[in-house]
């Protein structure tokens, strides 16, 4: 019989990491990503992207928990989810996709992006439209939501809950989020979708819909992108050239109609969205004050 089962003063090891774990991983992924990604990228676009996923956010947290044999299943909170809310995920992505890209917009207006940094994102989704759809979905949606996912919604979230409520897990999961980004310009955004990921998770006691949502939220924007260049074609000669170009006034009547479909598709599928079962293998439900 092992020694811990005799001797009640040996602690047994926990089956999920804690925040000691979680805060070692982190800083390890995000040094690997500023020492190495920009030089991988800068070599291949598409294979920076595919070394940084895999080898800096799923590869660390992996073996970290295999090494110190936690449950894999727990630490990453892989449990089977129903159809339903496969489906309420995506379109309250989409929703949240219309009011995320209106906050892009505002904040647009106060805070313009340089033109180098404009060009130097048109040099990179040029890259990505001469490559096959699938190839650019696989890299740019499907590849990051399983990644970024297991690494932030899973590892991260599941030692913070340790530590804080629920509620405060998600917003500083979220930060975190955004921060890796290394993205000033999209640190609002990407922060304010890694809450919705977050909160979706802790709802549902799965990671799934983190990813479904996260996947989604990609592919929009891939498919926006593809679409951009035939809607610059037909731009009328006077149409601005920018967001930032529009009064602040007319952006926000013409997109009050809008905000106001999008918010209501938001907030019911956010509602409609069923709660885990509480039980501990499937994690707490989103209440305030509450600890995984």
């Amino acid at each position: 019989m092992p020694d811990e089962e005799l001797n009640p003063n040996i602690p047994l090891p926990s089956e999920t990491p804690g925040l000691k774990d979680i805060l070692i991983i982190y800083l390890l992924a995000g040094l690997l990503l500023v020492v190495f990604g920009p030089l991988l990228q800068e070599l291949h676009l598409l294979l920076g992207l595919i070394i940084t996923e895999l080898g800096f956010l799923v590869s660390p947290p992996l073996l970290y928990a295999i090494r110190h044999k936690y449950n894999l299943s727990r630490t990453f909170q892989l449990a089977p989810i129903p159809f339903k809310t496969v489906w309420l995920t995506v379109v309250t992505t989409a929703a949240a996709f219309v009011l995320i890209g209106v906050v892009a917009t505002f904040q647009e207006q106060i805070l313009p992006r340089p033109q180098a940094y404009q060009e130097l994102w048109e040099q990179a989704f040029k890259q990505f439209q001469q490559v096959p759809f699938l190839l650019t979905f696989s890299v740019v949606a499907l590849l990051p939501g399983i990644c970024e996912e297991l690494f932030f919604r899973g590892f991260l979230l599941r030692g913070i809950r340790k530590k804080l409520a629920n509620r405060e897990s998600v917003i500083l999961v979220g930060i975190l989020f955004g921060t890796f980004h290394l993205d000033p310009y999209r640190f609002l955004p990407v922060t304010l979708l890694g809450i919705m990921f977050g909160y979706l998770v802790v709802k549902t006691g799965s990671i799934l819909p983190g990813m479904i949502a996260h996947m989604t939220n990609n592919t929009l924007a891939i498919l926006i992108s593809y679409a951009a260049p035939a809607f610059q074609e037909h731009k009328p000669p006077l149409a601005p050239s920018s967001p930032g170009d529009i009064p602040l006034v007319q952006v926000i009547f013409a997109l009050i109609p809008l905000i106001g479909i999008a918010l209501t598709i938001f907030i019911a599928g956010l509602r409609a969205i069923p709660h885990a079962p509480e039980s501990e293998d499937r994690g707490a439900g989103f209440e305030v004050g509450k600890k995984a």
